[in-house]
């Protein structure tokens, strides 16, 4: 009885989910043609110094061969274990033609994390995709990858990105 009563508690202790915090104006950035990320420090709201926006902001939309089209934000991540890692990203878009952007690993698109969108016109929280599923990285092997954010419209505004093997967890406000 005492057994199963200890194997009851450690089951119902919550495990301590890794939780990555990404600032978008930490991130190295790769233009392409003319289009780029820009440090930008409106609207107020942003966590950090600032936010990167998608420029110039022209209606262009990146839904194919994003990886060779679009400007690109790297961030070195060092994940602490492997595991499925759900990605939550913090942006904005003027209207419906500048909220969503595309993420990655390795300079490869990973389908179960592009096309998340449906950002607000003030700061919004979202790990929804056009897919219909919540945007998921597949880790392997815990150690340094790098994560990439692909322009998907011209416009959107990037404030953090967080990744979290947490399948329960909800950023507010501007996170942890």
């Amino acid at each position: 009885m005492r057994f199963v009563l200890i194997l009851a508690l450690l089951f119902a202790v919550p495990q301590d989910a890794p939780k990555i915090s990404l600032e978008a104006e930490d991130g190295k950035t790769v233009k392409k043609d003319k289009l780029e990320w820009v440090k930008v420090t409106a609207p107020a709201g942003f966590s950090g110094t600032g936010a990167l926006q998608a420029m110039p902001n022209d209606n262009v939309l990146n839904e194919e061969d994003f990886v060779e089209k679009s400007p690109r934000i790297d961030f070195e991540v060092d994940f602490p274990k492997a595991g499925t890692y759900f990605v939550w990203v913090r942006g904005l878009g003027a209207d419906q033609e500048d909220n969503s952007c595309h993420v990655g690993l390795d300079g490869k698109a990973v389908a179960s994390a592009d096309k998340i969108a449906e950002f607000e016109t003030e700061w919004t929280w979202t790990k929804d995709t056009k897919d219909g599923e919540d945007a998921t990285l597949k880790i392997d092997a815990p150690g340094k990858r790098t994560l990439n954010v692909w322009m998907r419209e011209d416009g959107f505004i990037l404030d953090r990105i967080i990744l979290t093997t947490d399948k329960t967890f909800a950023p507010s406000g501007k996170g942890p």
